[in-house]
C-alpha cells in the first residue's frame, strides 16, 4: 500500500523562510498544531485535507516539492515480470 509523507527538511525550510513558529505555521496551514506535529514527526501521514490546505497556504509550492509517495510495492521485473505493466506490481515480500 502507498502512503504519503512530508519531506521534513523542506517543511522546516519553508517554515524558517516564512519566519513562523510552530503555532503560526499550523495557523497559516489551517490545521491544529498537534496535527502539524504528528505529520512532522511521522506519527501521522498527511491526509488530503492537510495536503490541500498546505498547498493553498503556500501557493508557490508543488505537491512533489513537499510530499513524497512511499510504496511497499516493487515491480515484478525484479522477479522476472514485465516492466511498466501495472499488473506486474507485487507487494513487497510476496510473489
Amino acid at each position: 500500500m502507498a502512503s504519503i509523507r512530508v519531506k521534513i527538511k523542506v517543511l522546516n525550510s519553508i517554515q524558517a523562510r516564512s519566519s513562523l513558529n510552530n503555532s503560526q505555521m499550523a495557523l497559516r496551514i489551517g490545521v491544529d498544531k498537534t496535527m502539524l506535529w504528528r505529520v512532522r514527526t511521522g506519527r501521522s501521514n498527511p491526509g488530503v485535507e492537510f495536503i490541500a490546505k498546505f498547498l493553498l497556504a503556500f501557493p508557490g509550492m508543488k505537491f512533489e516539492d513537499v510530499f513524497s509517495i512511499e510504496s511497499d510495492f516493487i515491480p515484478c521485473e525484479a522477479k522476472g515480470g514485465v516492466s511498466g505493466n501495472p499488473s506486474s506490481l507485487v507487494p513487497a515480500g510476496r510473489g
